[in-house]
C-alpha cells in the first residue's frame, strides 16, 4: 500500500518511545500489504476498526493509548493518514 500523509506522525504524541516504535512498525507492515477490505488488515493487525464517521480505518497504537485515524481506498491501494490521537483527544473527536 502507499501511505499518504507520514508527516503527521511525527508531532507530538509521537514523542512517546514506545508510539514511535508502534508507528515505524504500522508503516513497514502497511507498505509491505496489499489489503483488498477491512477484514484483510484485521487478519494483519486485529485492532482495527471501521467507523462510520467519513469512511475512516481506525488503527489503536500502544495497546490503545493512542489511535491512528486513516482512510484506506482499497482500489488504488492508498492509505490517507488523517490523524493520530492520544485516546483522550480520539474520544473527543468521535464525539463530535
Amino acid at each position: 500500500m502507499k501511505v499518504i500523509g507520514e508527516d503527521k506522525l511525527g508531532g507530538r504524541n509521537a514523542s512517546d518511545i514506545k508510539a514511535r516504535k508502534a508507528l515505524a512498525a504500522w508503516l513497514k507492515i502497511s507498505k509491505e500489504a496489499q489489503w483488498q477490505h477491512l477484514m484483510e488488515v484485521r487478519q494483519t493487525i486485529p485492532d482495527v476498526s471501521g467507523n462510520a464517521r467519513g469512511n475512516t480505518t481506525v488503527f489503536n497504537i500502544c495497546g490503545g493509548r493512542f489511535r491512528l485515524i486513516t482512510i484506506i481506498d482499497y482500489e488504488t491501494q492508498t492509505i490517507l493518514i488523517k490523524e493520530f490521537f492520544t485516546h483522550k483527544e480520539y474520544d473527543r473527536w468521535n464525539q463530535r
